[in-house]
């Protein structure tokens, strides 16, 4: 008994919120008999509580693949469009009765949604999957989401969150290249450090650049840039960014 009230509340800990107006988008979806896989993939990649419970799914045990899921469109993919939208619906309805009040960061959304966009700028200029990158870089902050949603207070220049998400990625099977980008987004850059954790470290200050940044201390963009070997102008970067953006905030647009 014991132990399953102790598995009960590591499970209530590891839930995820999922953002009111991504919760309002899936619900409205789910409800219709015309969607699409495409029109789930939409909502799913702009919310990271969604994204992380699609990552987690795909990459349960139970389903045995050779080859761990490391992006959210290989996820949707192998799922399939039914099982993601009983995915969402579960989720949702979990946020529509969950009594708990979550103190949302207001900069959170803005900044994981366009460093994931600026991840798959960057990754296609240095031969990673634009599609591991995006991901990478959505999910990069899960740290501070979990915190939130447990009602958990963390100081803005407090580290900790890094770990926290990786250690949560981590007990959900994710792969370790994408766990290793979220628990190390801070340490220095050395040796050791992995494309995919280089990716997400350079696209901080371009995020900043681009108003959607978050209380952390970055790099400066010529150093991700020369962190990831790139030979690209900054004003080049941001523009791309900036256009990768459209179709993923016009997404939003049904929600006003």
């Amino acid at each position: 008994m014991r132990a399953r009230l102790q598995e009960k509340e590591q499970v209530l800990r590891d839930r995820l919120a999922v953002h009111p107006i991504a919760a309002g988008l899936a619900l409205q979806l789910v409800q219709r008999t015309d969607y699409e896989r495409n029109d789930l993939l939409r909502v799913v990649q702009i919310d990271p509580a969604l994204t992380a419970s699609v990552m987690r799914a795909a990459n349960s045990v139970y389903l045995g693949y050779a080859r761990k899921i490391g992006g959210i469109r290989q996820a949707v993919v192998m799922l399939g469009h039914n099982v993601i939208a009983a995915l969402i619906a579960s989720r949702v309805a979990d946020s529509m009765f969950d009594d708990r009040r979550v103190e949302y960061p207001d900069w959170l959304w803005p900044h994981a949604v366009t460093t994931a966009a600026t991840c798959s700028v960057l990754a296609r200029r240095c031969g990673i999957s634009p599609d591991e990158a995006y991901t990478a870089g959505l999910l990069h902050e899960v740290g501070w989401l979990k915190a939130a949603t447990n009602g958990v207070g963390l100081d803005e220049r407090d580290r900790t969150h890094a770990r926290i998400g990786g250690d949560l990625l981590e007990r959900w099977n994710l792969p370790a290249d994408l766990v290793g980008s979220v628990s190390r987004h801070h340490s220095p850059i050395d040796v050791g450090t992995s494309r995919l954790t280089r990716l997400v470290m350079a696209a901080h200050p371009f995020v900043e650049a681009l108003g959607a940044g978050s209380p952390e201390l970055n790099i400066t963009m010529l150093e991700g840039l020369h962190a990831l070997k790139i030979e690209t102008r900054e004003q080049t970067i941001l523009n791309e960014v900036e256009r990768e953006l459209v179709p993923l905030t016009s997404v939003l647009e049904h929600a006003q």
